[in-house]
């Protein structure tokens, strides 16, 4: 594959920064957008260009896909100070991006908009999702996802779109995971309510391959794709094998109600109110974390575009564990 102008943005986050690692790693030249007080640790010794500004600025993202070949737009909000926010971020800022895309890159070979299978919601039953399932979001989260989706759909009679859904993401340099593993190397496997709940849990490398994947292959046009493991698995299966991977055999269940849960997320929401803070826990993110079935089906992927991820949960789990060792996060 000839090397070609990339532009992200959300490089600085979790899977952008790895998106730009395999993006240089294939030879590409890659210019990102960040904020002015955006933490670059991850992207700061790597050969960008960085331009400074927000999905809040049209101008500066026309100079970030000034000329480029492949746009991936991957910033987005998570967590909120309120619902509006999220709407302004995930729906307007991506808005922004398919228009700045248009004008600054008429020529664009691919615009690719990293969503979330949030955007569709948790499976009516135990079926996988599909990209063929009604949406149906259950949270704000969710809700601007697909508006962001909706809002670059709306355009792709202008441009090349393609639309990846990923699930729960994990690897290296995701706080999110280190905390489940901290748990899990003190011996514990932590289960909110009695019912079995299924995700489908991805390593960031296989995430990010299979995201450039579908940016390059024509078969990718106008498409939408679930980006995932070809597994799916029982919450309690991840704990236990986190635990294994940690040096613990057995790990000690501990059991929380649903409305302790609930209580916990209204309680931090609250706290992050008076703080004028963005929660990373609220009743918001409770309603993602108690759903039962996050199970997603990735054969599309797989026949469409040759998608094939190279890490089972053990592999996976054990080089995080590695790497948050190595680096200090994991005793």
């Amino acid at each position: 594959m000839p090397a070609m102008r990339c532009a992200v943005t959300g490089a600085n986050g979790f899977v952008g920064s790895h998106l730009v690692d395999l993006l240089l790693e294939r030879g590409h030249q890659v210019r990102v957008l960040a904020r002015p007080s955006a933490d670059l640790r991850w992207i700061r010794d790597t050969v960008v260009e960085i331009v400074q500004g927000s999905v809040q600025d049209p101008d500066a993202m026309c100079r970030t896909f000034d000329g480029c070949d492949l746009v991936f737009h991957l910033a987005g909000a998570t967590a909120a100070r309120n619902p509006e926010e999220f709407y302004q971020v995930n729906r307007e800022g991506t808005a922004r991006a398919v228009h700045a895309c248009l004008e600054a890159a008429p020529t664009v070979q691919r615009f690719v908009l990293v969503s979330s299978i949030a955007a569709v919601g948790p499976g009516r039953d135990d079926a996988p999702l599909d990209e063929t399932a009604e949406p149906h979001p259950i949270n704000h989260y969710g809700r601007s996802k697909l508006a962001g989706e909706q809002a670059a759909r709306a355009l792709a009679d202008r441009l090349p779109l393609t639309v990846i859904r990923p699930g729960a993401i994990y690897g290296p340099r995701d706080a999110d995971v280190l905390v489940l593993l901290k748990v899990a190397a003190l011996g514990f496997s932590v289960h909110v309510g009695l019912a079995r709940r299924l995700l489908n849990f991805c390593h960031v490398f296989d995430v990010v391959r299979g995201t450039l994947l579908a940016a390059t292959d024509p078969h990718g046009v106008d498409q939408t794709f679930n980006i995932g493991d070809v597994d799916n698995h029982d919450l309690s299966d991840v704990g236990q094998t986190m635990a294994r991977v940690t040096g613990r055999r057995k790990p000690w269940p501990v059991w929380l109600p649903v409305s302790l849960a609930y209580g916990v997320g209204a309680a931090s929401g609250a706290i992050a109110r008076l703080r004028h803070t963005r929660p990373t826990l609220n009743v918001d993110r409770i309603r993602l974390l108690t759903a039962r079935n996050w199970s997603m089906d990735v054969s599309k992927a797989r026949q469409l575009l040759g998608y094939q991820p190279a890490h089972d949960l053990e592999r996976g789990l054990t080089q995080t564990v590695s790497w948050c060792r190595e680096v200090g996060w994991l005793r």
